[in-house]
């Protein structure tokens, strides 16, 4: 008997000295997890709760942004931390079958989040010493957006419409300490699209009354894009169409390719000068083209030509 209970204090003392180095860590287990609080900047939108009580982070990225997530993060236990993330959800309306940003496996569950992958589009990179969540739109171009959209959706059907279509992607963003404990917050990326330039044209007098001053807004682009270049066509028939630059017949700017008859000019200026050579009524037609390479439709104008007697 007095053996057994030997063997019973031997195992029972062996149970505790084995132990006393995970009770600590059962005890942070169950305790209170890393504390997230989302810091407002530049980059946010909005920063939030939901109902569920969780930290949430709106920010939008329109294409070649950046956006810079700023964390404070409060370990009750001063345990290291580390972070990782996950697509949690897709809106499907505006994702899978419009932009290539998010791809999902063929024929594969939608409703499970672990078969969706970012593109190389978008880019999402952490920094564990600076508190950090960086989100980066990489699109350098339309030809670049138009290649990765056949890449992922081979057997799709292209039409421009696409590259305007907007898309938000949630992740969840785990904020785990270095025993485990895990606190979780939400950050929607809202992608916008790229839109086309919408030329808004005006006509002044010029030197004489047969010339005339043909004005663009420079900034007609309702993304804010730069204008790079500008067509303007007088008394001719317009050629090409609102869409890509590579898609068009001739790939590069050249003299003529916006039109036969009448006068063609292509420029980086928003203005030019143009002296009518008959009285009446002339059609005066521009388009222009944004950094991206998108071609705007084309804008038409006419002007009356008048007799003017000098006194």
């Amino acid at each position: 008997m007095k053996f057994l209970k030997r063997v019973a204090v031997f195992f029972v003392t062996i149970y505790f000295c084995v132990s006393c180095d995970t009770r600590e860590d059962y005890f942070y287990e169950q305790g209170e997890p890393p504390k997230i609080t989302v810091l407002e900047s530049v980059s946010t939108d909005e920063v939030g709760e939901n109902s569920s009580g969780r930290q949430y982070v709106n920010t939008t990225l329109h294409w070649g942004d950046s956006s810079i997530i700023s964390l404070d993060i409060q370990d009750p236990y001063g345990k290291p931390y580390s972070m990782s993330f996950e697509v949690d959800y897709v809106n499907l309306d505006n994702c899978l079958s419009e932009y290539p940003y998010v791809i999902t496996e063929k024929y594969a569950d939608l409703g499970k989040k672990t078969n969706y992958q970012l593109t190389d589009l978008l880019e999402i990179t952490y920094d564990n010493h600076e508190r950090q969540l960086k989100v980066v739109d990489k699109v350098e171009s339309a030809e670049q957006f138009y290649q990765a959209y056949q890449k992922v959706f081979p057997d799709g059907f292209w039409n421009t419409e696409r590259s305007e279509k907007d898309m938000v992607i949630t992740f969840v963003i785990n904020i785990k300490n270095s025993i485990g404990v895990c606190s979780p917050f939400y950050l929607h990326v809202n992608l916008k699209g790229n839109r086309f330039p919408m030329p808004k044209v005006s006509v002044e007098d010029g030197q004489t009354y047969m010339e005339k001053k043909i004005i663009v807004d420079a900034d007609c682009d309702p993304d804010g894009d730069e204008v790079v270049l500008y067509e303007y066509l007088i008394d001719g028939h317009p050629l090409g169409r609102r869409g890509y630059e590579f898609e068009e017949e001739h790939p590069s700017p050249q003299s003529g390719r916006g039109g036969y008859d009448g006068t063609y000019v292509s420029t980086t200026r928003n203005c030019i000068f143009h002296a009518f050579q008959s009285l009446g009524e002339h059609v005066i037609a521009v388009r222009c083209k944004d950094r991206w390479g998108f071609w705007s439709d084309w804008e038409k104008m006419v002007v009356m030509i008048n007799y003017v007697q000098e006194k």
